[in-house]
């Protein structure tokens, strides 16, 4: 393992995947537009360059294109609000100045192709470092084809690098995976790794544990980077109630979009009598659908001794982008309990826990006297849910915001306050008055013709209550 390399994630195509990323500790994420930007591409590129200034903003969209026309790369740049390019093809360096120079605020990552018998190569390294004044860091790759999957020469990246390294920070690139990156930065001297076809499980679709191996080669992933939350307010899709077929459409809407996590609830009857739900097939959907999709688990069981260890962490698995596990809350009297057991498990597992309080059984004092426990064992996140079927009654809604009320008045920077029942804009507002900053909605969302303005909505609601 080495310590703090930069890294620099390739082929990102979606939020979820650029939030994955960002989360992990990637200091940029490289937006593919090589020979063109269509229209439904360029909205993603907008989405990821807001999410991530707002969220992460330590993560960094990159621009890489081959398109030899600077008035198409500097409308390019305009339209989806990216301030870093990387030309990833052989250019004169006036070519390259006239792109940066005529963009506002952006930057270059000048490319290197590490090809032959590298006088080629070393010549434009030469001719790169003398752009230092717009140019942010430099790449050298294996050849100017890009996700070839191959490894540069170590001795030429080495020469190259000697060249450039009093002017900038060297990106390698070119076959890298969790396996090698620690010892081909070490041996060529290069300070940062870009990597992209080393962590995908098929073209343009990234591996979540791939991703995650690649990220401790780095000596990151300990302990992931957390979001602004309250900067920007999260929204997560709840599925409990839908079938196999309709989780896999709602997934595939989703997946565009700029919602944080899905929401899926697991429950084994006993804490819950009659209520009984397995999130594990859901799982299985959302890993195929979109394997970077966070999902967060709503586990109602028993005691914790009642609880199968197995197959609890089945749902915890590398496989997946795993949001958080939140332990259902419904007897005041089993807390320490959870509270040990969610010690027990951190330690040992690569999980985010998160507690439910229910608003029908819990009174403020006793969440703000459960919370303080709870800080101390790991717990960053709290949702407050009503199960009951008077959803509009008030003094429902008033004990929901009450206990809302009593996380805040603890004083701990919580990452995330959610509220948790059947969800609109009325019923979000009323909650708003308590400031959370985080809202599990089902039908509502599923029932939007664009899914992506109600997420939007229920954001703004959010938004202006933090």
């Amino acid at each position: 393992m080495i310590k703090r390399a930069l890294w620099k994630v390739c082929r990102v195509n979606d939020v979820q995947t650029a939030r994955l990323c960002a989360e992990l500790g990637a200091d940029y994420v490289g937006l593919h537009a090589i020979a063109e930007l269509p229209r439904e591409k360029e909205e993603q590129f907008r989405r990821i360059v807001i999410t991530l200034k707002k969220e992460y903003p330590e993560c960094r969209p990159v621009l890489l294109t081959k398109v030899a026309d600077a008035s198409v790369i500097r409308l390019w740049l305009a339209q989806t609000g990216i301030k870093l390019l990387q030309f990833h093809a052989a250019a004169e360096t006036g070519f390259l100045r006239t792109i940066v120079e005529g963009s506002e605020s952006t930057r270059l990552i000048g490319v290197i192709a590490a090809e032959g018998d590298g006088i080629e190569a070393c010549a434009t390294a030469e001719r790169l470092s003398m752009l230092d004044d717009i140019t942010e860091s430099f790449l050298v790759d294996s050849s100017w084809r890009g996700g070839t999957g191959l490894p540069a020469n170590v001795e030429l990246v080495q020469r190259i690098v000697r060249i450039l390294s009093a002017v900038g920070r060297v990106f390698l690139a070119g076959g890298l995976d969790a396996n090698n990156v620690g010892k081909l930065l070490a041996e060529t001297g290069a300070s940062g790794a870009d990597v992209q076809s080393g962590v995908e499980k098929s073209k343009g679709v990234k591996d979540p544990a791939k991703l995650r191996a690649f990220a401790r080669a780095l000596g990151r992933g300990q302990h992931r980077r957390l979001g602004n939350g309250r900067a920007a307010p999260l929204v997560s899709l709840a599925l409990t109630d839908c079938s196999v077929p309709e989780t896999e459409l709602e997934l595939r809407r989703a997946a565009t979009t700029t919602v944080n996590s899905i929401h899926l609830d697991h429950s084994d009857g006993v804490l819950i009598p009659g209520f009984k739900f397995a999130a594990l097939p859901l799982v299985e959907v959302a890993r195929t659908v979109h394997p970077c999709m966070p999902v967060d688990i709503h586990m109602m069981l028993g005691k914790p001794e009642y609880i199968n260890m197995d197959r609890l962490f089945a749902l915890a698995t590398d496989e997946s982008a795993l949001g958080t596990i939140f332990l259902h809350q419904l007897d005041p009297g089993h807390m320490e309990a959870w509270l040990a057991f969610i010690l027990a498990q951190s330690r040992e597992k690569d999980t985010d826990f998160g507690l439910s309080f229910d608003a029908s059984t819990y009174s403020p004092s006793q969440v703000h006297e459960q919370l303080l426990m709870a800080w101390d064992h790991g717990v960053r996140r709290v949702t407050i849910v009503a199960r009951s079927q008077r959803h509009d009654g008030l003094d429902l809604q008033l004990r929901e915001g009450q206990l809302v009320h009593a996380v805040l008045e603890t004083g701990l920077p919580w990452h995330s306050i959610g509220v948790d029942r059947q969800m609109n804009l009325e019923r979000l507002k009323a909650l708003a008055l308590f400031s959370p900053n985080h809202v599990i909605a089902g039908k509502y969302l599923r029932s939007a013709t664009d899914l992506e303005a109600a997420i939007s909505d229920l954001r703004s609601i959010l938004m202006k209550a933090v």
